[in-house]
């Protein structure tokens, strides 16, 4: 699976100017009230989540994976490349990254695949960070709760210390 789509015949240009058509991207999250199946293509993702590892395909490649799986996302989508890995942290699956090209069979090559192993490793930081950073906050509106809580208990402790020695007083004084 860990395989590149370095084509000699086709060149996948360096920047947008040098390419006849626009760069498109998107990023996606699943709607909910599609199937997951028209949304990805479920053989591709089962493949990472099991074996842990990325997948490429490209020209007949992917051709083969579309005739041996009969996966239903290729039914309405077309692309001419794909590439999908696993965003791991400490042998955790955090994440899935899935892109496909729908114009260039040689989209994910070697070296364009080694930039998005970096990628993965970069999200998968990011993504651990955005979880401990979040179980700080939610520690952090604990505590000041918590605290919040024991400043008013000692606030009405002490009142009520303060209505006791005043009623001791008078007492005293009478």
């Amino acid at each position: 699976a860990e395989t590149s789509c370095d084509s000699p015949s086709t060149s996948v240009p360096s920047s947008a100017s040098e390419s006849q058509a626009p760069l498109h991207f998107s990023v996606h999250e699943l709607p909910v009230s599609l199937p997951i199946s028209q949304c990805v293509p479920t053989s591709v993702f089962r493949q990472v989540l099991t074996s842990r590892s990325q997948v490429t395909l490209c020209g007949s490649d992917l051709q083969s994976h579309i005739i041996r799986t009969g996966d239903e996302y290729f039914q309405t989508h077309s692309p001419k490349s794909l590439y999908c890995a696993p965003i791991m942290q400490q042998r955790k699956l955090l994440a899935i990254l899935y892109l496909e090209n729908d114009f260039v069979s040689s989209a994910f090559s070697s070296d364009n695949v080694q930039i998005l192993q970096l990628l993965c490793s970069q999200a998968a930081l990011s993504i651990e960070n955005a979880r401990l950073y979040s179980r700080l906050e939610a520690s952090n509106r604990s505590l000041e709760r918590q605290v919040s809580e024991r400043t008013l208990q000692l606030e009405e402790k002490n009142q009520s210390l303060h209505a006791e020695i005043a009623v001791r007083l008078s007492a005293e004084a009478n």
